[in-house]
């Protein structure tokens, strides 16, 4: 398994990964599946600061992907990202998420340098709460019953990490 930077013919496996998300998960709160199109406006904001990364199989087959993304607008904020990981259904605990947690943390920590990394996880998405965890991540609070899906409301937790205190040196 490798971890690569995502390029744009890498968008049909990040788009299928995550629409599977959006059906059967509380992974995302998106509701609807995304287009290949929406994919690719999505993508074209991600440089910079805020990569898209993919985990390949040696045979080149993505079944993981990660993204830092801008946390506000505002220039303030431009120091602090949003993180997201999706691995593909059938590849889920078998150590990618932890790949592609590793590299956005190694990016992080790199030039442009990020100070902040945030996460919002849904109160019953226990794998993604014991991977951030892993990686130093602190719960900073809840927002309860933020969401509403697959007929019921949901709590989002939200996890930060300030990298410079980051106790696993990435």
């Amino acid at each position: 398994m490798r971890v690569v930077r995502a390029d744009e013919g890498d968008l049909p496996a990040i788009t299928e990964i995550y629409n599977d998300a959006v059906l059967h998960t509380t992974a995302t709160f998106d509701t609807e599946p995304r287009s290949i199109a929406e994919q690719s406006v999505w993508f074209a904001e991600h440089t910079g600061p805020y990569p898209v990364f993919a985990a390949k199989q040696s045979q080149g087959k993505l079944v993981g992907w990660a993204s830092l993304s801008p946390w506000s607008a505002r220039k303030a904020y431009s120091i602090t990202a949003e993180t997201s990981i999706y691995v593909a259904d059938g590849f889920r605990q078998a150590g990618i998420g932890w790949q592609l947690m590793e590299e956005v943390m190694r990016f992080s920590f790199g030039e442009p340098r990020l100070h902040t990394l945030i996460a919002r996880i849904a109160g019953d998405n226990q794998a993604s709460v014991t991977l951030h965890k892993r990686a130093g991540f602190d719960l900073i609070g809840t927002m309860r019953e933020v969401g509403y899906k697959f007929g019921r409301f949901v709590d989002v937790q939200l996890y930060q990490v300030i990298l410079s205190r980051n106790r696993f040196g990435f």
